[in-house]
């Protein structure tokens, strides 16, 4: 499975928060860390902050910090509020009715964001490198994340 950008940068910024919660964090600092355009990340911090998920501080002196406490921050919600949640459209085309296999995908799509809510941005902060993420655009999020090289 592969995350869109965008998610990938959303769980980034977040985890980079989590791990400098003594001070506020600037975008410009977290674009550079990880390589990404400051526009971009300003999107992606903007989103963030719409959820709730961001505090932001303007002005001289200002950044971001945590507006969540990490340990609430499942996974699943974040990925799908991000963009990287499973999308069904019908494939019978516009204006049939559903069939089984729409049914199916929806479950599926359930029992996915359930799945990856049983962890938190606050695991992800202690276990992972999610700088991994963000530099193996190419690769899978489970490679990247498990610092594996696809064949």
């Amino acid at each position: 499975m592969r995350l869109p950008n965008f998610s990938i940068y959303a769980l980034d910024l977040l985890v980079y928060l989590r791990r400098t919660p003594d001070r506020l964090v600037t975008i410009h600092e977290v674009a550079q860390a990880r390589g990404v355009s400051h526009n971009h990340m300003m999107k992606v911090a903007q989103r963030l902050r719409v959820l709730g998920y961001v505090c932001a501080v303007r002005g001289r002196g200002g950044g971001l910090r945590l507006g969540a406490r990490p340990e609430s921050i499942g996974l699943g919600d974040l990925i799908w509020q991000t963009g990287g949640g499973l999308t069904q459209e019908g494939h019978n085309g516009a204006g049939r009715p559903p069939c089984r296999l729409d049914t199916v995908m929806a479950e599926a799509a359930v029992a996915f964001r359930q799945a990856l809510n049983r962890h938190t941005v606050a695991d992800l902060a202690e276990t992972s490198d999610i700088a991994a993420l963000s530099s193996d655009v190419g690769r899978s999020t489970r490679e990247a994340a498990c610092g594996r090289v696809a064949a």
